[in-house]
């Protein structure tokens, strides 16, 4: 009677962590999730479907927090008690791809367990535009926009040398002091993060933007860095998230401007107070 009683104590945990993490809670999620342990680990017997889904709430969560290669972990531990399941196989793609295990990712995805869907399909287009398709991303995105037009969108298409105009244009517009500050940083614009130069457990597939060097603040005054300061913007990942032009360069200009920030130092706070927000 107690064991039962458990179980259903198990069970309420899970339900309060899912509606957490749906409310965007990831801290009192994991509160619930700790809870969830510690009374699955007084059980007598193991309960498979418990298991399973205190492990793919946990991947969920870590995934939500941008933690993939954690994802990926406690998915695999997950699917040790419900390979099938395609909840969990889908879970897994995303945190493969994110964490720049394409190959990996093509696979879980073209599971037969796996039923179609908008998010499949659009994961289906990421991969192919990383695999260098662009032809095949193009229609999986319009595939998936069709099929759920509230969440996907088509990537707004732009020739490099409009997009390149834009990130100049920003560039002129900024302060005289800032423009002093940027001397010898350089900006270059690319198709989309290369895996040799930009893969990392900190970097996701499709940021935006990403600066490497010394920060400003960080450096001494007194010593040259060898160093170069870099700012990358990727422009196929900023169209993917704008419907037209001038989202095109809302996007960039955030995305620029927030780069320049870590190489000045400085953060969303001091940003804002500049009006460089």
């Amino acid at each position: 009677m107690m064991e039962e009683s458990d179980r259903d104590s198990v069970w309420e945990l899970l339900g309060q962590a899912s509606d957490a993490l749906d409310d965007d809670s990831v801290l009192e999620c994991h509160g619930f999730l700790k809870q969830a342990r510690r009374s699955l680990d007084r059980l007598a017997d193991a309960d498979q479907d418990l298991e399973y889904e205190y492990y793919l709430l946990a991947g969920e969560v870590c995934f939500a927090s941008g933690n993939y290669v954690g994802s990926k972990r406690q998915c695999d531990v997950a699917r040790e008690y419900r390979p099938d399941d395609p909840d969990g196989i889908f879970l897994q793609a995303r945190a493969c791809f994110h964490s720049w295990e394409f190959e990996e990712s093509r696979k879980l995805l073209g599971s037969p367990l796996l039923p179609s869907s908008p998010s499949v399909t659009y994961y289906r287009g990421l991969l192919a535009e990383f695999s260098g398709d662009p032809e095949a991303a193009e229609s999986f995105y319009a595939q998936a926009e069709k099929e759920d037009p509230e969440v996907f969108c088509r990537p707004s298409r732009h020739p490099p040398d409009q997009v390149e105009a834009m990130l100049q244009e920003v560039l002129a517009e900024l302060p005289p002091d800032v423009q002093e500050a940027m001397e010898g940083v350089s900006v270059s614009l690319q198709p989309l993060p290369d895996p040799e130069t930009h893969a990392s457990p900190d970097t996701d597939p499709m940021i935006l933007g990403l600066y490497s060097g010394t920060p400003l603040t960080e450096g001494n005054s007194f010593e040259l860095s060898m160093d170069v300061s870099r700012i990358w913007v990727f422009q196929s990942n900023v169209e993917r998230v704008a419907r037209n032009a001038e989202e095109l360069m809302h996007e960039l200009r955030t995305t620029l401007l927030h780069e320049i920030g870590h190489h000045l130092g400085w953060n969303e706070d001091d940003l804002e107070e500049r009006g460089l927000d």
